[in-house]
């Protein structure tokens, strides 16, 4: 599974807003809105950008940092 899956499995009103977004924008195509379009689209890829740095920015569920696991040896 992607990192971003569980991340958005994890944050069910961030899947909800990203879908809606998604659901906008196809609703501004179909009403030839290009102008809404374009940045709707615009704000999906900035949400995937953001759930691509949060899910890189933390470690996967489960899994203790290297770091925090030597510091605790010690």
């Amino acid at each position: 599974m992607f990192p971003i899956t569980s991340y958005l499995i994890g944050h069910p009103l961030v899947a909800v807003g990203l879908a809606m977004l998604v659901i906008l924008c196809v609703v501004s195509v179909l009403r030839k809105q290009v102008r809404t379009a374009i940045a709707m689209w615009a704000l999906v890829l900035m949400t995937f950008f953001y759930l691509y740095l949060q899910t890189r920015a933390s470690p996967a569920p489960g899994v203790a940092p290297t770091a925090a696991v030597d510091e605790e040896k010690r």
